[in-house]
């Protein structure tokens, strides 16, 4: 259980996390952006695990797999990865490292595919234990193109 002291840490960690490296022109950049739905992704494994549900303790989770847009047969070169809480509340990790997937590109015969993979390691430490959806996330210069994986990530 939180006491009120911790929470407050938990609280002002999370809010510093969150605005870390935003300024008002990206927030309001994200708020302008279309919101697209695709459904070509995959998250293979998360810490190395491939089953559908995965536990982890804390500190830093690893996730991999590929990912791109279904609409224009694309690969945007950002890719954020979405962590979202029992309470609806989504967390956004930046950065993921953008590789090569010949095997995506063979499966789909779409050249454009080549650099769907990606892998990212997230500091998962000011999160509360608790359950949460995963998806992946391309912003664009116009849209947000979201695709929903099938996996669950439980921080214990």
């Amino acid at each position: 259980m939180l006491d009120k002291k911790n929470t407050a840490v938990l609280a002002s960690a999370l809010v510093m996390t969150m605005l870390s490296g935003c300024d008002d022109t990206s927030i309001s950049k994200q708020s302008e952006l279309r919101s697209v739905h695709s459904t070509k992704c995959s998250l293979g494994f998360i810490n190395d695990d491939g089953s559908m549900v995965t536990y982890a303790d804390g500190g830093s989770v690893r996730l991999v797999g590929w990912a791109a847009d279904s609409n224009t047969n694309t690969t945007p070169p950002q890719l954020n990865i979405v962590l979202t809480g029992p309470d609806g509340k989504s967390f956004v990790f930046e950065g993921a490292a953008r590789n090569d997937r010949p095997d995506v590109v063979k499966a789909f015969n779409q050249d454009g595919f080549l650099k769907s993979g990606f892998s990212l390691n997230l500091d998962v430490t000011a999160l509360q234990k608790a359950t949460y959806s995963v998806s992946l996330q391309m912003p664009t210069a116009d849209n947000l193109i979201t695709c929903k994986t099938n996996k669950i990530l439980i921080l214990k």
